[in-house]
């Protein structure tokens, strides 16, 4: 698992936290439990520890959180 850390842009104070990798239904769910709205731009602070491949991927591009779900979901797996 690993921890996530989902904060609205105009309020970094307001956020929640997720583990990922997820099912579907509860990354939707992450973005009302974090107060965003539709379209609403959003930033992602990764926690603990991340494979390093996947860490120096997410260092050099923007992702969304469907995309790091997905990343978190194939070292979860081995």
């Amino acid at each position: 698992m690993f921890k996530t850390y989902l904060r609205r842009t105009a309020s970094p104070g307001i956020g929640i936290a997720l583990s990922l990798p997820a099912h579907q239904e509860a990354v939707k769910d992450a973005f009302p439990r974090a107060r965003l709205r539709d379209g609403e731009p959003y930033l992602l602070d990764r926690g603990g520890y991340w494979p390093g491949v996947i860490e120096s991927v997410l260092e050099r591009y923007n992702h969304t959180l469907e995309e790091l779900n997905l990343l978190a979901y194939k070292p979860s797996k081995r």
